[in-house]
């Protein structure tokens, strides 16, 4: 693509299939914008052509394009973007809310388990020493009962 003698890019080649990503990053001034208009149709290409996919994907393109974010872009070909970031200040807050709550519920629910796990542990080490004895105790008894009967 030219502006008059200036040439933003030319002989670019590249193919991105669905469900791959891609980021277009670059210092200002180098085309990233101009490539993504060519892409979604708003922008003729000086020469060449291109081949973009189903038009849900100018869509998404363009709803990136309409919340103001028109100098980089992360897309990707299957992407359904994540339309929390239009939020109101206070649904915004509301998420917020919501996800530190989940956060600390979850951290709750690993506290619980491990303490469960421990006690499990702490009940299965004692039922072991417990059996243990037990078998000593049968052991000296039988040893007991075996003198007896030899002293008969």
């Amino acid at each position: 693509k030219s502006f008059g003698e200036k040439t933003l890019f030319s002989n670019i080649s590249f193919e991105i299939k669905r469900g791959e990503h891609v980021a277009v990053i670059g210092a200002n001034g180098t085309g990233k914008t101009t490539l993504l208009k060519i892409l979604n149709e708003q922008e003729p290409a000086t020469t060449g052509s291109f081949k973009l996919g189903a038009a849900e994907i100018r869509q998404q393109i363009q709803a990136v394009y309409d919340a103001g974010y028109d100098e980089w872009i992360i897309w990707n070909a299957s992407n359904e973007y994540d339309w929390s970031a239009y939020l109101s200040d206070e649904q915004a807050a509301q998420e917020d809310q919501q996800i530190k709550a989940k956060r600390a519920a979850d951290a709750q629910a690993a506290i619980d388990a491990s303490r469960a796990a421990e006690e499990s542990e702490a009940a299965s080490r004692a039922a072991a020493l417990e059996s243990i004895a037990q078998s000593k105790e049968d052991a000296a008894n039988a040893v007991e009962t075996a003198a007896e009967s030899s002293e008969n």
